[in-house]
């Protein structure tokens, strides 16, 4: 079985395909295929690709700020919940008797 190395461009579901290499083995398409990929690494996203570069540094900040988000988030939970029960007893006594 032979395959074609193919460009697709496709914009709002109309695609122009232009082959850039004919009669290839399955092989031999992913192998070129790998090598396009790794070329556009830039502008490709959602690829697959072992050439893109990777700032674990930015990744780990990420995370770490994520969790101490999720940390805050928790514990303005407990302050409001504690804040809403204190209210509560507060408002729902009357402030004088007649």
């Amino acid at each position: 079985m032979s395959a074609a190395l193919l460009k697709i461009h496709h914009l709002n579901g109309k695609y122009s395909v232009v082959i850039l290499v004919d009669d290839l083995t399955s092989d031999q398409a992913e192998h070129i295929e790998s090598l396009w990929i790794a070329q556009e690494s830039e502008t490709l996203v959602n690829w697959i690709n072992y050439n893109r570069e990777t700032d674990f540094e930015a990744i780990e900040r990420y995370h770490n700020l994520r969790n101490s988000n999720r940390q805050l988030i928790a514990l303005a939970r407990e302050q409001e919940k504690l804040n809403s029960d204190c209210h509560h007893r507060t408002t729902s006594q009357p402030f004088f008797s007649v």
